[in-house]
């Protein structure tokens, strides 16, 4: 549930931010929100993983770190 309301949260933030900087006409804050609104994407998309193979993979992460 964690990386699907990432991913809303993600969308939400998109739909408010890039009318308010379309109209700024600002070049840098256009980049920077493209690097930003991308790596939300990635995280998100990491997110849906991980919650899609169940948590396994983290599991054993944590076990193979000496955690029960």
């Amino acid at each position: 549930m964690a990386g699907i309301c990432t991913i809303i949260a993600s969308l939400a933030s998109v739909v408010v931010n890039v009318p308010l900087v379309l109209v700024a006409h600002a070049r840098p804050l256009m980049q920077r929100l493209a690097w930003a609104v991308g790596l939300l994407l990635v995280v998100g998309a990491a997110g849906v993983l991980v919650q899609l193979t169940g948590g396994t993979v983290v599991q054993r992460l944590v076990q193979a770190w000496g955690h029960p």
